[in-house]
């Protein structure tokens, strides 16, 4: 699995990439490439949002905050990205690793709340695809697998502005966000990326194995 650092990326050609990426796994089907990268500010509608009731100011108001609005073919709802926002792209065979949509989603989230575990950060799962602490919402999964390949993923807020979460119902919620600089954290995005790839590689390296002891993988996740 290749792992690779993109810097800040707007968020469409971060979506090209993609599926150039997609196409290059159908190809070579044992291909795995990581993104890591931060977005210009934007907020992407997924395929659950509603954007008269998601996005709560005008349009000129988006503009003049140099905000752009995109609508993308992701699970989930509403979600803003912003620079000191760790955002990570998986695209890899679902089938390579024998995981199904909701093991993947599983695993994502058990691979963040490692990390922020291992910074002392608590987190926590909630009805839908997130991660939570006392203090607000940390992280936002939402993914979409096109010919058994996978594309987008998680957006974790290592030291962005919060003030902008106010600006919209995020996934369908008006709730307060968390990041780790106010836990005393002081990472990039960048660095966050680089440890965060480690508790992924445990994570997929202990689904197989233990796919390969039982032959039932679903059962461990």
């Amino acid at each position: 699995m290749k792992f690779q650092w993109l810097g800040q990326v707007g968020y469409q050609a971060g979506l090209k990439l993609q599926k150039q990426t997609v196409e290059q796994v159908r190809v070579q089907p044992d291909m795995a490439v990581v993104y890591g990268l931060e977005h210009s500010p934007v907020i992407t509608l997924g395929r659950r949002s509603n954007a008269s009731l998601d996005l709560l100011q005008t349009t000129e108001f988006y503009q003049k905050n140099g905000v752009e609005i995109a609508e993308t073919d992701r699970g989930g709802e509403a979600v803003i990205h912003l620079p000191g926002q760790l955002v990570t792209y998986p695209s890899f065979s679902l089938k390579q690793y024998d995981l199904g949509v909701r093991d993947w989603v599983g695993l994502l989230e058990r691979s963040a709340q490692d990390f922020l575990s291992a910074h002392g950060i608590a987190s926590r799962k909630g009805e839908e695809s997130g991660l939570w602490t006392e203090r607000g919402k940390i992280a936002a999964f939402g993914i979409r697998v096109q010919h058994g390949i996978t594309l987008h993923g998680m957006a974790l807020n290592v030291c962005n502005d919060l003030n902008a979460f106010s600006w919209l119902r995020v996934c369908g919620h008006h709730e307060n966000g968390d990041r780790m600089s106010d836990w005393g954290v002081t990472l990039s995005p960048e660095k966050a990326f680089g440890e965060w790839q480690g508790h992924l590689l445990r994570n997929l390296n202990s689904w197989r194995e233990k796919k390969d002891i039982s032959g039932s993988p679903s059962a461990h996740l």
